[in-house]
């Protein structure tokens, strides 16, 4: 069932889907790159948060006699008070009680000079991206007053933004960081698994073409006989000169042949010669289109449109019509790049022995 199939589509089909499989795949990959890149600068603002955090709390801790007690426990309620109120905040999932201090910490440091600064942020996080050449900042929020990184007043409408992270119970303190990726920052920093599927599938489309092109080979045994067919002494004669000299010194065909269908015969100034119906076919079709050349090409679109043999069969029945053709005062020539025609010679017909 697969043989058919694969006869039905040419190499050069197959080539081409084989090709355009590996850019949808690269298309993918790029994309799925491109992914984990912003999810990789996500994390590192993350982890710049963190560090920005114990970094200021311990200056406090230094200079105070501020709250450092950490419990390895989860609470699922918190009383938060403020000078404004008190709150009690209930979570969806059990958290340590060291990170709602912190939530409580950051919202603290933020109404003092202990609070976040962007620039001092902004260099944290570029120094966790693995991209540490592209254009990075930092977009700090408190109570919808945003503040930037080294006095931007935005960051570049082409960079990719991380989602905001809020830093507080109350959400007033938000940050979000950007960097200005390029087009190829996603194959700079691919990871090496992907390469290795682009590389493997680049060597599948290699020897995908490779058997492609030894197949098309078996397929056509005889590839290059049309070159190997010896030219007689008088096509090398012609080869040597130009091609308008050749057909001044050839005189076209004026006599008619006739065509004995029934007795395989054609007939040149009342003298018959033997000759197969195939060679009498293409004689024919040389000799009614004699005002022009007749090309390999449209002689195997009539006899052997479909045939992988078309070429050594085209060779062999040339020659057959040569040889027939020797003695009768025609000569079918053949003009490179231009194909055969069918030309008077100097030498007058000999009846052939029957």
């Amino acid at each position: 069932m697969f043989k058919p199939f694969f006869k039905r589509i040419s190499h050069t089909h197959l080539l081409v889907i084989s090709i355009f499989a590996f850019i949808l795949s690269g298309t993918g990959l790029y994309l799925y790159s491109y992914s984990m890149l912003k999810q990789q600068t996500y994390n590192a603002l993350t982890d710049a948060i963190d560090i920005d955090y114990h970094n200021r709390k311990s200056i406090i801790s230094q200079h105070s006699s501020y709250n450092n007690s950490h419990y390895n426990r989860k609470i699922k309620r918190y009383k938060l008070v403020t000078a404004d109120s008190i709150y009690h905040i209930t979570f969806k999932d059990s958290i340590y009680t060291s990170t709602a201090d912190k939530y409580v910490h950051q919202l603290q440091m933020a109404k003092t000079s202990y609070a976040i600064c962007p620039d001092e942020l902004a260099q944290i996080f570029r120094d966790k991206l693995s991209a540490k050449e592209y254009p990075s900042g930092i977009i700090y929020r408190y109570k919808d007053h945003a503040q930037y990184s080294r006095n931007d007043s935005i960051s570049p409408q082409t960079a990719y933004r991380t989602p905001v992270k809020p830093v507080d119970f109350l959400g007033y303190i938000r940050i979000q960081g950007w960097v200005n990726y390029d087009f190829l920052a996603p194959i700079r920093y691919m990871p090496y698994g992907l390469w290795y599927i682009l590389i493997l599938e680049l060597l599948v489309i290699a020897g995908l073409s490779g058997v492609i092109y030894r197949h098309s080979k078996q397929q056509a045994p005889y590839p290059e006989k049309q070159e190997q067919v010896p030219l007689s002494e008088k096509e090398e004669e012609q080869a040597s000169y130009p091609e308008n000299q050749q057909e001044d010194n050839k005189q076209s065909v004026s006599t008619p042949i006739l065509f004995d269908w029934d007795n395989k015969r054609v007939i040149i100034q009342e003298i018959s010669y033997k000759m197969c119906k195939l060679d009498m076919q293409i004689l024919s079709m040389i000799h009614e289109c004699n005002d022009y050349f007749i090309t390999r090409q449209k002689i195997k679109e009539e006899f052997w449109p479909n045939s992988i043999n078309a070429e050594h069969n085209i060779n062999t029945h040339i020659n057959s019509i040569r040889k027939a053709l020797k003695d009768t005062g025609y000569e079918l020539i053949t003009i490179k790049e231009k194909g055969y025609k069918l030309i008077l010679t100097d030498n007058p017909p000999i009846d052939p022995i029957q």
